[in-house]
């Protein structure tokens, strides 16, 4: 049996062949293929504009930029995600605190947040849909208008997850309940671009600030100019931005993987079913809870044990590379130099927690044998 990793890539045929018409035309960057893919995304989400970059990192600092953060401002996060997460927020200069989990759902505990709401000024909140399963967002909402902070979703995790509200359903990055949200199209994700990373957002000023940022600031609309330099190749820089763009190239990958995003969530939906049904009952294993009116898109397939470092080790012996999500961030050495918290719940998390392999080109033979190889580690 080959190596069988947590998350894998698959590319299809028709994405070569897409691939190669764009390698045979005229534009590699800056053409089509961006716009393309940004419209995909609004499409899935409901989002009213999206916003395509070169990858999630570069989508948090910018989401964190529209929004002003500054070194005057707090966010607080989760410590169970990504160091992105909270990184985005001190490349504006601001300061991050974090929040416990739920210790069922690994989600942000949105009651433990309204303790910290009462007590500390806040700027802006980054839940994380850990693993692809949503937050109901409509809670934060609540939170955010009486406490007067902005969201940014981070879905990185989540692409075509949903959530329920008062009846009706909402897809992640929606902004339906949040001011922007971010998604990952990094190899091991639903959507494998190679590189890259796309930003939703319901506010036009917002969009429009986001298209600047990722260009270095620039302004090429004359009517738009704040001087008067208007020869034909004129353009303005109007704020300190960045080059945060995506290629063509990369985007046309992703734009090609996005028509089959649909079986994609399917197929991952039926590995977690499986191994929720045949590992039940084994030895002292749980799993991140479902719950009603909250869809995973399943990223990942979390599951936890206090046996883990054991199980780990004794999978990789059978060349099944499982993987951690996530070392807390607050515990990561930049972090405690700057503050020494203590968040039992996510420390208690990650001492357990372990993410099975999950991509949809994930054969039956190599599910079954990992699901084998972990009752047999149990039974033995």
């Amino acid at each position: 049996m080959d190596i069988i990793p947590y998350g894998k890539h698959k590319i299809e045929q028709e994405d070569i062949e897409y691939l190669s018409d764009i390698l045979r035309n005229k534009w590699l960057t800056q053409g089509p293929e961006i716009e393309k893919l940004e419209n995909s995304f609004k499409k899935l989400t409901n989002a009213p504009y999206a916003v395509a970059v070169c990858n999630g990192t570069a989508a948090l600092h910018l989401a964190a930029l529209s929004i002003h953060l500054s070194k005057n401002d707090t966010v607080i996060t989760t410590p169970i995600s990504f160091v992105a997460t909270a990184n985005c927020a001190r490349y504006c200069g601001a300061d991050v605190d974090f929040c416990d989990i739920d210790p069922e759902t690994y989600l942000m505990d949105f009651n433990r947040l309204e303790d910290k709401l009462k007590t500390t000024n806040i700027s802006a909140v980054l839940p994380v849909d850990l693993g692809g399963l949503a937050h109901n967002l409509s809670e934060l909402s609540f939170l955010a208008n009486k406490y007067h902070f902005k969201i940014i979703e981070d879905s990185c995790h989540a692409i075509g997850a949903r959530y329920q509200s008062e009846h009706k359903w909402f897809h992640s990055g929606s902004c339906s309940h949040s001011d922007l949200a971010v998604f990952s199209l990094h190899p091991v994700k639903h959507i494998a671009a190679g590189e890259g990373g796309i930003i939703t957002c319901r506010d036009e000023s917002i969009y429009k600030h986001l298209l600047r940022l990722r260009t270095h600031g620039i302004v090429y609309d004359k009517n738009f100019f704040v001087g008067k330099e208007l020869h034909p190749w004129a353009y303005e820089m109007q704020e300190l931005g960045y080059n945060y763009r995506i290629s063509d190239i990369n985007a046309g990958l992703a734009f090609s993987q996005m028509r089959r995003i649909d079986q994609n969530l399917k197929t991952r939906k039926k590995i977690a079913k499986i191994y929720r049904e045949s590992l039940k009952d084994v030895g002292d294993l749980t799993f991140q809870k479902e719950i009603e009116g909250q869809e995973n898109a399943y990223h990942l397939f979390i599951l936890r044990t206090k046996r883990r470092d054991e199980l780990y080790n004794f999978l990789r012996e059978h060349h099944i590379y499982s993987q951690v999500h996530y070392i807390p961030i607050h515990t990561q050495p930049y972090y405690r130099g700057i503050k020494e918290i203590s968040l039992p719940i996510a420390e208690s998390y990650y001492k357990e927690c372990l993410s099975l392999p999950m991509y949809h080109s994930l054969s039956d033979n190599e599910l079954s044998f990992v699901i084998d190889r972990i009752r047999e580690f149990f039974t033995n």
